[in-house]
Order: structure tokens, then sequence, then C-alpha cells
């Protein structure tokens, strides 16, 4: 059986060095473990904007965002 897809939601436009380390950390973590995922910029992709607002519960749709399966599983220091 195939692992749940995993989506990354991001953005190139961070100014806060927290969350260019925190994004940084995630795409070497998911890279040198080998795990397939895609990722999203919402600085220029309005519909991968949409989706994270839809599928990230109102009060945590802070970045990095991740969903696995389509599912939101937690936040960046829950996981």
């Amino acid at each position: 059986m195939a692992p749940p897809p995993i989506q990354l939601f991001l953005t190139t436009i961070a100014s806060q060095p927290a969350l260019r380390q925190r994004q940084e950390y995630i795409l070497r973590s998911l890279q040198v473990k080998k795990i397939p995922f895609t990722s999203y910029d919402l600085a220029s992709d309005e519909d991968a904007k949409r989706l994270w607002k839809r599928k990230a519960p109102r009060d945590n749709q802070q970045l990095p965002g991740i969903l696995v399966g389509g599912k939101w599983p937690g936040t960046f220091t829950q996981l």
C-alpha cells in the first residue's frame, strides 16, 4: 500500500528567520529521508492558498503547513 501523499505549504517571501528555519527543516527532513511530497508556494499560487485555508483549522493556519493524505496533522511544533 502506498503512503498517503504529503503536501507542504510554504512561502518564498518569508521575512521572519524562524519561519525560514522551520520551512528549511521540513524540506531537508523530507528530502534526506526520501519521502515524496509536493510543495506549494502560497505567495504565488492562489489555488494552493485556497486549499490550505480550506483544509487547515482557522485558528492554526500558520506556515509551514502540512497535509498528509489531505488531512491536517497539526502545527509544526506538534509534529
